[in-house]
């Protein structure tokens, strides 16, 4: 079997699991489920970057995020999609880059724009662009309306659930280079690849390496903060030049 189609096995694999939907916990004395959101129906539904997993098997560079955040907000990007492919004016290509413009997407497509540009004195293009497989640590949504907080969520559970599914998508994607953000990622990037030397903590890990990097192998591994850490962006960014 072909990496594009161990990939779309995998995604056929994660649509049909209903574990991450069942985790009940007490709550002020009540039984709450926080299970996750099964979402994987949006692989079919919404051309975007962080779905088109089987057209990235062969990219180089792969940007591990923490999650996707609550379905009720995955929700209005289908629904805006829908509302807009038929426009005359309906860009495609930019929708399908920009789209999940919240302040974490837009800083990691502008890091890798800006650095890019600095490197080789020209914009980053769609055959770069393409070389990138993102995905998340969480690949099942919460439930609830909130990007922060424990209302529905619940990380161990969903790092447990997600493990086995993260390390199938390196194995088959085999990328030169590793972006973990924050310490969700890191810590399952950790875990697959047994770097039991480097510190639990990415905040940790980033002030040991310094300019170096964790290099495993032919794999390269460039922790790094989550966007919405609060820790100065320059620093964020002089960690997202090491990519090129």
């Amino acid at each position: 079997m072909n990496k594009r189609d161990r990939m779309i096995s995998l995604i056929e694999r994660i649509s049909q699991d209903i574990t991450p939907t069942i985790n009940y916990k007490l709550r002020n004395s009540k039984k709450v489920n926080i299970g996750y959101v099964n979402q994987f129906s949006l692989h079919n539904e919404i051309p975007n970057k962080w779905f088109d997993w089987a057209e990235r098997v062969n990219a180089e560079i792969m940007i591990i995020g923490q999650d996707w955040g609550p379905y009720s907000v995955l929700k209005k990007y289908i629904e805006e999609y829908n509302t807009r492919k038929n426009d005359k004016d309906f860009n495609l290509d930019k929708y399908y880059t920009e789209t999940f413009s919240s302040r974490t997407e837009k800083f990691i497509i502008s890091s890798l724009k800006k650095s890019y540009y600095e490197k080789y004195n020209k914009e980053m293009d769609m055959d770069v662009f393409n070389n990138i497989f993102f995905t998340v640590a969480i690949m099942f949504t919460r439930q609830g309306n909130h990007f922060r907080g424990n209302e529905f969520y619940d990380e161990k559970f969903g790092i447990k659930v997600s493990y086995i599914y993260l390390k199938e998508q390196i194995d088959i994607v085999k990328p030169k280079i590793i972006i973990p953000l924050g310490n969700t990622a890191w810590s399952m990037i950790r875990d697959i690849f047994k770097l039991y030397d480097y510190d639990l903590k990415i905040s940790n890990v980033i002030n040991n390496l310094g300019k170096n990097n964790i290099i495993i192998g032919d794999t390269i591994i460039i922790p790094n903060y989550h966007p919405a850490a609060h820790i100065n962006p320059n620093i964020q960014y002089d960690i997202w030049k090491k990519i090129w």
